[in-house]
């Protein structure tokens, strides 16, 4: 037996199960581990013993079951079966015997009869078989088909366990990494400066927790791979099929850097990925049929029918990922946009060029001859609106795009040729060939007519693509995305939807004023459209709120109120300063009244669950509630694709490096400035450095930043939230706080609790709880 037993008291208890009821092959493995790599093995052993106990027993406490687990050593004595009578050298007695004193302590009588006679004799089963070596190539294909289909046994060993999670939080620098083989992979081993390669032989699944498909490499060697964090909303099962089949095509090949190799929890074997930068991907030998406009219709219509779904039932960050597959694919819509914007080009109307490439790169920002357009056009429009910009232009950050949006999006005429009623029904590709001819022949407003009718017959379905692109983008926080979808919409056929939806962009980021001239702009030609209608009358009211809020004397005093559905975003005379041995702090750039409201902030991302649905975390005496794995999920798969969040959240303090403390507030705030004027804040249309995040580093900004029920109690039966705020987190903790915040409308609204003097440091309590406070915070 091993010596190593010094950090983890029941390492040689597991050790005697595995000795026990292991495979042979096992046993030896495990002797021939290094310390570490041993340790990683019994602590998986012992998560999954417990884990498994705590589930088939129907435990209604998992913190309950695992303090008496870490007190007796239950799974230790559930793990001899009930009919071995025999003693077993360091047991402490008969198993049977074992087994009756410690199911008492746990649950009485009851629970000693279902764990004795049950229980016990599955975990007995389950040792007999872990860590087994892989199967060959058939075998583990037939294996993977059975469990495809997404059913409950599959969920187990996607569960979250701290021996199995990669802790990086640099980003992988893959020209310093080698390969190796899949047949040199050892248990538990870092693989440190090593990667594998190899092609993904089977169709994609998420039976539970996260994407799962068998590797090949070049050897012809096989293993299962386990990913995680890519995927957000709890999705899983066949509702995951298109979005996971589109980003791991089989076919492809894929790198993985520094393999974790581990024992999954049903005792298999396979490779798990935490952070999506550990992963490179290459579909150049995926194997594609050339396709045809029926196909890309077809795609772009069943894109719509999921993301439908996926939006019906509030899982916007999967519907999001839904609707961009369809938008892809839109080649004919974006050709238009892109043709038009030429031939706006042309006849020198550069903000409508600028509005119709950024249109095109919306749906394809791979298109070259877009992105061309659009940097001619906008460095067009600033030269020749050079005069009016500097008389008008506004100090701070966004002022230059706060003017160009309103050159283009408010200050923009009528189309140069309006849709003749004649040309409705044609094909759109023949009245986009005469929009060609008529551009060859310099006709240049004859051809902006024939690709205006030519979107009007062929752009409705990418309309409503974009639509409910952009509701779903409003709905996680995402509104300079919510901002370009809308402005493409419009651009494709003007509609009141399209209005809205970019009128409450522009609010959501604190453009109250864009938000009123668009409004203003339209109310004439959308009078009569219901949906306008009561849209604009719910902007303005909340737009008026938030002037109400402001002006109110003490808004203390104010509340309760009837609060608006949602209100925009917005900060008082306040600046990010260095506060010393504290950090980064917020204090008070003027004298500020008591029951002054300071800052109106919606949250970078919220999740909200019944504590019916928890996963165990990472430490042997916790239970971490789904709302927090929901928002690391929904944070590492959006800071996979969003640039704007990768820089915020980048910003945040992680618990381990020095914040930069000469940042100023909009900094942490989406705006106008932030982003390329009238594109998403995806990676592919940044002209920043890339800003890498891993998953273990986005868990620890959560912890020491969000803000929720989630952390106060152990109440499983109760529903726990958990929310995330940048500026708000710059807020420094006080036990007597100078400002209070309250939720209104979705927002999180700070106001002062008393006079505070310019210069004077705005804080808030963390916590009432001491004990809480020195656990997350140290204080």
């Amino acid at each position: 037996m091993s010596a190593y037993n010094e950090d983890f008291h029941s390492h040689e208890k597991f050790e005697l199960l595995i000795r026990a009821y292991g495979l042979p092959e096992v046993v030896d493995e495990l002797d021939s581990l290094p310390k570490r790599e041993w340790k990683l093995f019994l602590e998986s052993l012992a998560l999954t013993c417990r884990d498994d106990a705590t589930l088939w027993s129907g435990h209604s406490n998992g913190e309950e079951i695992y303090e008496h687990i870490d007190d007796c050593d239950v799974c230790f004595k559930m793990g001899y079966r009930r009919s071995n009578t025999q003693s077993m050298p360091g047991s402490g007695g008969s198993a049977y015997h074992i087994i009756q004193q410690a199911m008492i302590e746990m649950g009485g009588p009851n629970m000693m009869m279902v764990l004795s006679n049950n229980i016990c004799e599955r975990l007995g089963s389950k040792i007999s078989t872990y860590g087994r070596r892989l199967p060959e190539r058939e075998q583990l294909i037939e294996q993977y088909s059975e469990k495809k289909v997404g059913s409950n046994s599959v969920m187990y060993h996607l569960r979250h366990t701290s021996c199995g999670v990669r802790k990086r939080s640099e980003a992988m620098d893959w020209s310093q990494l080698c390969e190796m083989n899949i047949c040199d992979l050892e248990l538990y081993s870092p693989n440190k400066g090593r990667f594998i390669q190899g092609k993904i032989i089977v169709q994609p699944c998420a039976p539970i927790v996260g994407i799962m498909f068998i590797l090949e490499d070049s050897r012809g060697d096989v293993l299962p791979v386990a990913l995680y964090n890519f995927l957000s909303d709890g999705l899983h099962g066949k509702d995951s099929n298109a979005i996971t089949s589109t980003m791991f095509p089989k076919g492809c090949t894929i790198r993985i850097a520094e393999p974790l190799f581990k024992i999954f929890r049903d005792g298999s074997r396979g490779v798990r990925v935490d952070c999506p930068n550990e992963i490179i991907l290459h579909d150049g030998d995926v194997e594609r049929r050339e396709e045809n406009k029926e196909d890309k219709e077809e795609t772009i219509r069943r894109a719509k029918v999921s993301g439908d779904v996926f939006l019906s039932r509030e899982q916007h960050n999967s519907a999001c990922e839904s609707y961009l597959v369809g938008l892809r694919k839109a080649d004919l819509v974006a050709t238009l946009l892109s043709n038009r914007s030429q031939a706006y080009a042309k006849i020198g109307d550069w903000g409508g060029s600028l509005s119709d490439a950024a249109a095109s790169l919306t749906l394809q920002p791979s298109n070259e001859k877009a992105w061309y357009r659009y940097r001619k056009a906008s460095d067009n429009l600033i030269r020749t609106k050079v005069a009016a910009l500097r008389i008008t232009q506004e100090s701070g950050k966004g002022g230059r795009s706060r003017q160009l949006l309103k050159l283009i999006l408010v200050d923009k005429g009528k189309p140069t040729s309006e849709t003749k009623v004649g040309w409705i029904g044609k094909s759109a590709l023949k009245l986009k060939e005469k929009g060609n001819n008529a551009f060859k022949s310099c006709d240049y407003n004859k051809s902006v007519g024939y690709y205006t009718a030519a979107l009007c017959v062929s752009g409705d379905v990418v309309r409503k693509l974009l639509h409910n692109w952009a509701s779903c983008c409003i709905s996680i926080g995402t509104y300079l995305d919510s901002l370009a979808a809308s402005s493409a919409s419009l651009q494709i056929k003007e509609d009141g939807k399209a209005v809205i939806l970019l009128a409450r962009s522009m609010m959501h980021i604190g453009e109250t004023e864009l938000c009123q001239s668009i409004l203003k702009k339209y109310d004439s030609k959308f009078s009569c459209d219901m949906s306008f209608r009561q849209g604009k009358s719910e902007l303005l009211r909340c737009t008026g709120e938030l002037f109400d809020f402001i002006k109110v004397n003490d808004y203390r005093e104010a509340r309760p109120f009837d609060p608006p559905s949602f209100l925009p975003r917005w900060t008082a005379d306040i600046e990010v300063y260095d506060a010393g041995s504290k950090g980064r702090g917020l204090r008070a750039k003027s004298d500020i009244r008591a029951g002054f409201i300071v800052l109106i902030e919606p949250p970078i991302v919220q999740a909200i669950s019944s504590g019916n649905n928890i996963l165990f975390a990472t430490d042997k005496t916790e239970t971490r509630k789904t709302t927090t794995e929901f928002i690391v999920q929904a944070l590492v798969t959006r800071a996979k694709r969003e640039a704007v969040l990768s820089n915020i959240i980048d910003k945040l303090y992680d618990g381990n490096r020095d914040v930069d403390t000469n940042l100023t507030l909009s900094d942490f705030l989406p705006n106008l400035a932030s982003n390329q004027v009238l594109l998403p804040t995806h990676h592919e249309y940044s002209d920043r450095d890339r800003v890498t995040l891993s998953a273990e580093r986005i868990r620890s900004i959560i912890t020491l930043n969000s803000f929720g029920s989630s952390a106060d109690t152990l109440d499983l039966s109760k529903k726990h939230d958990s929310t995330m705020y940048s500026a708000l987190s710059l807020f420094n903790h006080s036990p007597d706080p100078s400002c209070n915040y309250s939720e209104v409308g979705g927002c999180a609204v700070v106001f002062t609790d008393r006079h505070v003097a310019a210069g004077s440091e705005l804080t808030i309590c963390y916590h009432p709880d001491e004990d809480v406070l020195h656990k997350l915070w140290g204080f």
